[in-house]
């Protein structure tokens, strides 16, 4: 039996528009996306689907990422949806042109990387994507650029320039990797009255360029200084919490509880080998009581992502393999970051 509101309104005023994967009704999407354009995916099957699907309340799999973030208690992308008038229309774009990247996070894939379609040797077609052009961006009231990294992303930037000429006062999310400081970049954010940068970040020291591979902490942590200085407290680190960096988060959170930027810690649902159902209770425990020692805001929610996820065996597995292949082929060894990782690597499931 049908319910009479929606699990989420965000096939109604939402739009997820990425170059490698098609359409969906947001990022957070676990379904099949729509490989086609804008006007054809507005009178799919495919959409009139997804909306049932929210009344039906079939949504535990498409769905994962939002409903394990309620369970930690953050905010998930469903919540924010619901201000919003769904018969209004989209209100509200999420648009990445291409998988163009300067990094290969540990996380990541070949659709929003292009050094991990080359590492992979996986050619990815990329859609184009000019119809966005078609959408009335006077009219809509936020919009997150992402990538690949848009900084370095000729197609974002053509965008992001374009939309500063037509609707400067839009809420604007810039998702970027802390890479690029030039006054160039800058200067293009600053024309928007109304911008918010997200920053990924995943951890200090070894921590991070492990995990973001290519990525540089000296000079990271000296851009996220030059990013507080320009654009102050329009900035926050965007964290992916997952067992690469949570297991050992007592080795590097100290400088993001020191820091003033504001920190969004997020629970990695995909790879599920990456997320914290791989990390096993005893080091769950022995986190947990480092982060509650602290007595601060930024630990209890950490301590609440954490223990989010019951752990799992198979999943387990999967991530000792995984980071045995990425290791061999990146040249890198995860015991080098930490002891805690031998025990890890070596234990049995």
């Amino acid at each position: 039996m049908s319910n009479t509101k929606p699990f989420c309104k965000a096939p109604w005023v939402n739009l997820h528009y990425s170059g490698t994967l098609g359409i969906a009704p947001c990022c957070e999407w676990q379904g099949d996306y729509f490989y086609g354009n804008i006007d054809t995916f507005s009178s799919s099957k495919a959409l009139k689907g997804i909306k049932k699907r929210m009344y039906d309340g079939i949504v535990e799999k498409t769905c994962s990422e939002c409903i394990g973030s309620e369970l930690s208690g953050v905010r998930s992308s469903r919540q924010s949806y619901e201000k919003y008038d769904m018969s209004a229309g989209v209100q509200l774009l999420d648009y990445r042109p291409s998988n163009a990247c300067n990094l290969m996070c540990r996380m990541c894939n070949a659709e929003s990387s292009t050094l991990i379609a080359k590492e992979q040797n996986i050619i990815i077609n990329v859609l184009d994507t000019e119809d966005v052009n078609k959408l009335e961006l006077d009219k809509l009231v936020r919009i997150k650029i992402l990538g690949g990294e848009p900084s370095v992303d000729v197609k974002c930037r053509e965008f992001i320039d374009k939309l500063s000429k037509i609707n400067s006062d839009v809420d604007i999310d810039v998702t970027t990797n802390a890479t690029n400081v030039s006054k160039k970049w800058f200067n293009l954010l600053k024309r928007f009255d109304n911008v918010n940068i997200q920053l990924s970040v995943d951890g200090a020291g070894v921590t991070q360029d492990y995990i973001r591979t290519l990525s540089k902490w000296e000079e990271i942590s000296k851009n996220l200084d030059t990013y507080k200085r320009e654009f102050g407290d329009k900035i926050s680190i965007h964290m992916t919490a997952q067992t690469y960096n949570y297991a050992i988060i007592d080795s590097w959170f100290d400088y993001f509880i020191d820091s003033d930027i504001e920190l969004e810690q997020y629970l990695l649902d995909n790879p599920r080998e990456m997320s914290l159902r791989s990390l096993k209770p005893k080091h769950r425990e022995t986190i947990s009581e480092w982060l509650d020692k602290k007595n601060n805001a930024k630990c209890n929610q950490a301590i609440a992502i954490i223990n989010t996820y019951d752990y799992d065996e198979q999943v387990f597995r999967e991530f000792k393999k995984t980071t045995r292949y990425y290791d061999k082929i990146r040249n890198t060894n995860i015991e080098d970051i930490h002891p805690r990782f031998k025990e890890i690597m070596t234990e049995s499931n």
